[in-house]
C-alpha cells in the first residue's frame, strides 16, 4: 500500500508547551502516526510552539515580525493572531501537497484553509476533531460575555466550513456527535474519545517515594472561567471554617484575565495563605508528587470534551469530586463522586466527606472504581480507531 501523507495542523498554538488537552491530543495522535509505516506525517505550525515537534517534518507559520512582540496572554491577541495565520496559511496553501489534511480543533485558523484547500485540491481529504460544543454566550460560565459570543459565533461559522467539505469527523465524545447528527451533518461521524499514556503515567507515579497525605485539596488543569476556577474561592472559604489548615493547589496555566480576579477573590473570602497557584508545571513528576499529598481532588470544570487532566488526576488514586457533565456521565456511569453542575454547597459537603473519610473502606473502593475506568483507555486505542476510519477514506 503506498503510505498517506496527513498533514496536521496546529495553527492554534500560542506558547512554546503545549498547554491545553486538545494539544497534547493533536500531538500524541500526530506522533502514534508518525510512528506507523502506512503513513508520513507533516506538522503545520506558528514558529513559537516548533520545539513541541523536534521530530517532525514542518511547514512554519506565525513568525512575522508583529507576532514576535504581540502580548500572547489576551483573548483578543488570540484572535488577532489566529486571523493572521489564517491569511499566512492561505497564502502558502499551494505547499501543502498532501493526500489528508487534520486539523487538530475545530478551530477558525484551522479549518478555513482546509475549506480553502479543498476547493482547490477536492481529492484531498479534510478530517477534524471536535471536542465539545460551545454552550450559547448567555448560558456559558465565563466572565467575558463578548468572548463567550465571538467564541460561539466562530465556532459555529467552522461547523458550518466542516459541514460542507469535511470527509470525515472524529467526536470526543457522544454529545458532540448527537448534536452534529441533529444538525444535518452527512459525514462519517466516529466517537474516538481521548486516552493517557497509561504506561508512563504509572511508571512515574510508581518512581515516586511515599509522599504524606496532608490536609490539603487540589487541582489539576487550565485555569480559566469555564473550568469553575471562581468557584475554588467560596469551595475554599466554606473547608477553611472546618478545617484551619486546609490548603488548596491549584496547577494550571493561568492567563492574567483570570488570575487577577480570581486572586481578589480569594481575599476577599478570607483565604490568604490556605492557598497556591503553581501555573504550568512542565515535569509531571512535580504534578504527581502535588496531588500526592492531597486528600481530594476537586475538578468543578463547568464543560468538559474529555477531561484528560480529571483522568490523570485520578491515576493517582485520590478521591475526586467532580461537577456532573455529561461526559462523565457517559464514562464513568454513575461511579464519579460529582455535584450539580455550579452547586458549590454539594460539591463542598462532597469534598469534606472524603476529607473526613479519607481512610475509610468505602472511601478506598470509590477510589479503586474509578482507577479501575480510567486505566481502559490508552491512546494506543485511540489511534487505532482513527487509523482504520481513515484507511476507510482511501479504499
Amino acid at each position: 500500500m503506498k503510505q498517506i501523507k496527513i498533514t496536521f495542523l496546529f495553527s492554534q498554538l500560542m506558547t512554546k508547551r503545549l498547554c491545553t488537552g486538545g494539544d497534547t491530543r493533536g500531538k500524541t495522535i500526530a506522533t502514534l502516526f508518525q510512528k506507523d509505516k502506512n503513513f508520513s506525517v507533516e506538522i503545520v505550525t506558528p514558529e513559537i510552539s516548533k520545539s513541541s515537534f523536534p521530530k517532525f517534518k514542518k511547514i512554519i507559520i506565525g513568525h512575522q515580525r508583529f507576532e514576535k512582540i504581540i502580548n500572547k496572554e489576551t483573548l483578543f491577541s488570540a484572535f488577532i493572531l489566529f486571523f493572521t495565520r489564517t491569511i499566512e496559511l492561505i497564502s502558502k496553501q499551494s505547499l501543502i501537497k498532501t493526500d489528508l489534511i487534520y486539523a487538530t480543533g475545530d478551530f477558525f485558523c484551522n479549518t478555513i484553509p482546509a475549506f480553502i484547500i479543498k476547493i482547490f485540491r477536492p481529492k484531498t481529504k479534510f478530517v477534524v476533531s471536535i471536542h465539545h460544543i460551545n454552550n450559547h454566550p448567555f448560558k456559558r460560565k465565563s466572565n467575558f460575555f463578548l468572548a463567550n459570543l465571538i467564541s460561539y459565533l466562530l465556532q459555529r461559522f467552522s461547523l458550518l466550513l466542516i459541514k460542507s467539505k469535511a470527509d470525515l469527523i472524529f467526536a470526543i465524545n457522544k454529545e458532540v456527535k448527537n448534536y452534529l447528527i441533529s444538525k444535518n451533518f452527512k459525514q462519517k461521524i466516529v466517537v474516538v474519545g481521548n486516552g493517557l499514556d497509561i504506561k508512563n503515567i504509572s511508571k512515574d507515579i510508581n518512581s515516586l517515594k511515599k509522599i504524606k497525605v496532608k490536609n490539603n485539596i487540589s487541582y489539576f488543569g487550565r485555569l480559566s472561567p469555564t473550568k469553575g476556577s471562581l468557584d475554588f474561592p467560596p469551595l475554599l472559604s466554606k473547608l477553611i471554617k472546618k478545617y484551619p489548615d486546609i490548603h488548596l493547589d491549584m496547577i494550571g496555566i493561568a492567563l492574567p484575565e483570570i488570575k487577577k480576579p480570581l486572586l481578589n477573590k480569594f481575599n476577599r473570602l478570607g483565604c490568604q495563605g490556605h492557598f497556591r497557584i503553581h501555573n504550568f508545571l512542565k515535569d509531571k513528576k512535580e504534578v504527581f508528587k502535588i496531588l500526592l499529598k492531597s486528600k481530594v481532588i476537586v475538578f468543578p470544570s463547568y464543560e468538559e470534551g474529555w477531561g484528560i487532566s480529571l483522568f490523570e488526576s485520578i491515576m493517582t488514586k485520590r478521591p475526586t469530586v467532580a461537577y456532573n457533565l455529561p461526559i462523565f456521565k457517559e464514562i464513568f456511569k454513575g461511579k464519579l463522586s460529582t455535584a450539580p453542575i455550579g452547586n458549590i454547597n454539594t460539591l463542598a459537603k462532597k469534598t469534606d466527606f472524603f476529607i473526613k473519610n479519607y481512610t475509610k473502606t468505602n472511601t478506598k473502593k470509590y477510589i479503586k472504581d474509578c482507577y479501575q475506568i480510567v486505566k481502559k483507555y490508552d491512546w494506543q486505542n485511540v489511534f487505532s480507531l482513527e487509523k482504520q476510519a481513515i484507511l476507510k477514506l482511501f479504499k
